[in-house]
């Protein structure tokens, strides 16, 4: 698994707390209608910081680029996955 340390510190904190904030989401399935209603409104927040600073950065859109492709790799899965997410940021 690849590490993500970028020459910035900044992006680096900006990264970690947006990996933190998706993994501290709720579930879907085990999730009240309230609960459900904060995790859609708070993944997409989420998802729109991600896809700025892949925008306005080059080397955390190569390192998402990079674990995507790995995460395809290793699951055997096909491009769909790839899709989904590069979709997802735009």
């Amino acid at each position: 698994m690849k590490i993500f340390a970028p020459a910035d510190p900044l992006l680096l904190l900006e990264y970690q707390t947006l990996d933190s904030s998706f993994r501290k989401l709720p579930g879907r399935t085990k999730a009240t209608m309230a609960q459900l209603e904060d995790r859609n409104r708070d993944k997409e927040v989420f998802k729109r910081q991600l896809a700025r600073l892949c925008r306005e950065n080059a080397s955390i859109r190569q390192f998402i680029d990079s674990r995507v492709a790995e995460i395809n790799d290793t699951a055997g899965a096909d491009k769909l996955l790839r899709t989904v997410i590069q979709n997802s940021l735009l």
